[in-house]
C-alpha cells in the first residue's frame, strides 16, 4: 500500500509580533515517515490522535514577523457608521509546495493618520522563516478581510476589502510577482 500524506496548515495565532505556525499532516503511514525540522528551527513535531486512522502529526514552530497592532475600524463614504475589521486573526492559511500563504489586517500609518492594512506572510516550512512579509495599503484607505491563495507556480493571490471616506467599502484583488526560493 502507497503512503500518502496530505498537508493543511493554519497559523495557532498571532502573539508580540511571532507567528506561531501549525502543520497538521495527515498520512497512511507512520509519523516516522516524516521528517523532522532541522535543529536550527524552532519546532517541535508530535504525534496527536495516534489511534486514529490515518494518524494526525503536527508540526508546530515560531517565527518573528515584527511587530503590529489592532487596526482601526474602516470609514465609508455616506455613513458615519464605522465597518467592523476585527482584530488581527488570520482568515485562512493555504499550504503549497513547501510554503505556507497568509494574510491579516492590523494598524498603519501611511503619514496621515492610522488605519487599517494587509500583512501578507509567504513562510518557507522547508526554511522555517518568512520570505514574504509585508505590509500593503494605502494612506487614508482602509484594508481589511484579507484572503491569500497561491497557484502551482507558487504565485500569491491576495483578495480583501477596501473602503475610505470617499469611497464605498469594495473588494479588490492583488497578484504578486512570482519568485523562486533560494
Amino acid at each position: 500500500m502507497e503512503k500518502t500524506a496530505h498537508p493543511q496548515a493554519w497559523l495557532r495565532g498571532l502573539v508580540s509580533g511571532f507567528a506561531v505556525l501549525m502543520l497538521l499532516a495527515s498520512s497512511a503511514g507512520y509519523a516516522e515517515d516524516l521528517s523532522l525540522p532541522p535543529p536550527s528551527r524552532k519546532g517541535t513535531l508530535s504525534v496527536e490522535e495516534a489511534l486514529s486512522d490515518p494518524p494526525l502529526v503536527l508540526l508546530e514552530g515560531t517565527l518573528d514577523i515584527g511587530t503590529y497592532e489592532l487596526p482601526p475600524d474602516a470609514m465609508q463614504m455616506g455613513s458615519a457608521t464605522l465597518i467592523n475589521t476585527t482584530d488581527c486573526r488570520t482568515q485562512d492559511v493555504v499550504c503549497r509546495n513547501d510554503f505556507l500563504y497568509t494574510a491579516f489586517t492590523e494598524a498603519y500609518d501611511w503619514g496621515s493618520g492610522t488605519v487599517s492594512a494587509i500583512r501578507v506572510l509567504k513562510i518557507d516550512t522547508q526554511l522555517g522563516e518568512a520570505t514574504q512579509n509585508q505590509i500593503f495599503g494605502a494612506d487614508g484607505y482602509f484594508y481589511f478581510f484579507p484572503a491569500a491563495s497561491a497557484n502551482s507556480a507558487d504565485v500569491m493571490h491576495v483578495v480583501f476589502n477596501r473602503s475610505g471616506s470617499a469611497e464605498y467599502v469594495g473588494i479588490r484583488a492583488v497578484t504578486e510577482v512570482s519568485t523562486t526560493r533560494g
